[in-house]
């Protein structure tokens, strides 16, 4: 790998970091009694992110510089995203001296999985500058989603991949977090209030028919004296009224009079009539408790150990988190990798290595010929002869399966010729440094 990266000029300013699962067959689980034996990963139960916690699974743990596959790790099913950075860290560590990278404008970039007080003391103890969302749990997060930004929050503007332009307003800070001084940016992206307002209409419906199945019982529900109907509402305004994230309720206590039981009386003045309690109950939609909800749900804040970087250089690295999810749903494609039979989990943990280092190969020849195109202002002619600026790899493959391999003999020999190679392939071929013979190889009878 380091061998390509040099051969092709692709240099390591930041790698991003993430995880994903697999689903997998049924295994038994690993013994490692035999001290001294490398044992493979465990095919088990865990954190699936594809929300199939009753299937057994292995993860992928994969590291990217603007694309290009940089590291790659097959892991037990059952590990978590926090002890796989934990470990990871120090990979990096060897990962970056082998390359003789630059620490000091490198960064190490990965989701709220990252930010714990360990990773932090060990990325710090390794020189290693990171970039991560701070979980909103935190206290410090919380103090500063449940503040509005204020007015003269600096305004950016970032284009995405779509070429759409996402709009966010952000303040900086710096803060110490167990003993470690770090680099806030508290973010408020405008793009999410689409996303969240429709999320906050579901729970605000999903809210309001649980409050009123609560508050039907008390249509009909009366009360022999008014204590009783007091101490009614103080138990709803605790257990439920109070839960209430979305909604405020309004109870009165209301008089009803009741004719005395039994058949009338002769003698009217013992008609009396009975004095009951009930309990009205009004719910509506607080407005204002759901406008701060999709303000906390569209503010995030990022986090450094870098007390020099700034709020948009931040966000513009983190954005490029995507990177690494879109090289994960190459893994995922039918095309890539489908239903397999392999009989110990030994022999997955290999497949699955050799399937990561073809992506890796296939991410350095995608950047190189990307990067070729564009310093000489040219393009390929894929599929249906579209003309792509960014060709991506599945598009150069479709391209190179154009090309044919003819075998014969001639005077007792076999030959090998290439037919077929237009324009756009003989593109591939030099921007990637390959001859076409590669393709063809005349050997012996």
């Amino acid at each position: 790998m380091l061998e390509a990266f040099i051969e092709y000029g692709i240099a390591v300013k930041n790698i991003n970091y993430d995880t994903t699962s697999f689903l997998w067959g049924e295994y038994e689980r690993i013994s490692t009694d035999q001290e001294g034996e490398i044992v493979p990963i465990s095919i088990d139960f865990g954190h699936s992110k594809g929300k199939r916690n009753d299937k057994k699974q292995i993860k992928i743990g994969l590291g990217t510089t603007n694309g290009v596959v940089t590291d790659a790790k097959v892991l037990s099913g059952n590990m978590d995203d926090k002890t796989y950075n934990k470990e990871n860290i120090e990979d990096v560590d060897k990962l970056l001296t082998q390359m003789k990278v630059d620490r000091s404008d490198f960064y190490y970039i990965a989701d709220s999985a990252l930010f714990t007080e360990e990773n932090i003391k060990k990325a710090s103890g390794h020189s290693i500058m990171y970039i991560t969302r701070m979980p909103d749990n935190i206290k410090i997060a919380k103090s500063f989603i449940a503040t509005p930004l204020p007015e003269d929050a600096k305004t950016i503007v970032i284009e995405n991949a779509q070429g759409k332009k996402l709009l966010y307003r952000l303040i900086e800070a710096e803060v110490e977090y167990e003993g470690h001084r770090c680099k806030l940016a508290v973010i408020y992206s405008s793009a999410l209030e689409d996303t969240k307002r429709k999320t906050c209409q579901k729970k605000v419906k999903k809210e309001k028919k649980q409050a009123e199945q609560v508050l039907k019982k008390y249509d009909k529900r009366m009360f022999k004296c008014e204590a009783d109907a007091i101490k009614e509402v103080e138990l709803l305004e605790e257990k439920v009224i109070a839960k209430l994230k979305y909604h405020k309720v309004t109870l009165s206590i209301t008089e009803k009079e009741k004719k005395r039981p039994g058949r009338p009386s002769k003698n009217p003045q013992h008609d009396t009539k009975i004095i009951e309690y009930q309990l009205s109950t009004e719910i509506c939609l607080d407005e204002a408790k759901t406008e701060d909800y999709i303000r906390r749900e569209c503010t995030f804040i990022l986090c450094s150990n870098d007390l020099l970087i700034t709020g948009e250089t931040l966000i513009t690295e983190y954005k490029t988190q995507s990177d690494v999810e879109k090289r994960f749903k190459v893994l995922k494609a039918p095309n890539f990798m489908n239903s397999l039979f392999l009989k110990t989990p030994k022999r997955v943990e290999a497949l699955v290595y050799l399937l990561l280092i073809c992506l890796m190969m296939l991410t350095i020849a995608e950047r190189t010929v990307r990067d070729e195109l564009k310093n000489k202002d040219d393009a390929l002619y894929g599929t249906e002869k579209r003309k792509q600026k960014k060709p991506t790899f599945s598009t150069m493959l479709k391209i190179m399966d154009r090309v044919r391999v003819v075998t014969y003999l001639s005077d007792g020999k076999r030959v090998r010729e290439i037919r077929n190679i237009d324009e756009s392939s003989r593109k591939i071929i030099e921007f990637l440094g390959l001859s076409e013979s590669c393709f063809a190889w005349n050997g012996g009878g």
